[in-house]
């Protein structure tokens, strides 16, 4: 009886064992899915962090790409006007520059003179500079033979004089002769 009580209580031991093994195997297991689950949460809040992170950077740059758009928005508003601005003097300048084209040809067609009537002009002009020249030519000898003459006329006076001095001291000494 005994033994029997011993088989029963080494069966109810192992049937024990059995158990207290698989609660430890499941504790166990348990242990590795919470660390599992703890590493999972880690990498989601760390996925979930980035996350985050990017979409900041994104709006940023989101930001950013807006500013610059309305900035260049800004900048081609201002060429645009200044465009305007520009073709409009250049329309004047055209309409200013059409004016001044036909009063230059009102002018032209008052003072235009016929090919036939410039070339006689032309000619009569050149004779009158060869004749004008011919003139200057002469004028040039008759002043040099003036002043060859005034150079004359000057010694001729100095020797008057002298002769005339000398002239009087002969009369002087005629005088005193007599």
């Amino acid at each position: 009886q005994q033994t029997a009580r011993i088989e029963v209580m080494t069966q109810e031991h192992t049937k024990l064992r059995t158990q207290h093994e698989t609660q430890c195997q499941s504790v166990q297991e348990l242990k590795a899915d919470q660390a599992s689950s703890k590493q999972s949460q880690a990498a989601f809040a760390l996925s979930v962090q980035h996350n985050l992170s990017r979409i900041s950077n994104l709006e940023n740059e989101l930001h950013k790409v807006r500013s610059e758009n309305e900035n260049y928005k800004t900048q081609m508003t201002q060429k645009d006007v200044a465009l305007e601005q520009w073709q409009s003097k250049h329309e004047q300048l055209q309409k200013q520059r059409m004016t001044d084209m036909e009063v230059l040809r009102d002018k032209l067609s008052v003072t235009h003179i016929a090919v036939s009537e410039y070339e006689k002009l032309q000619k009569c002009n050149q004779q009158l500079n060869a004749e004008l020249d011919k003139v200057c030519k002469e004028s040039n000898v008759l002043s040099a033979e003036q002043r060859v003459m005034e150079t004359e006329k000057y010694r001729c006076v100095q020797e008057n004089q002298r002769l005339l001095r000398q002239l009087q001291t002969m009369k002087i000494e005629h005088s005193s002769n007599s």
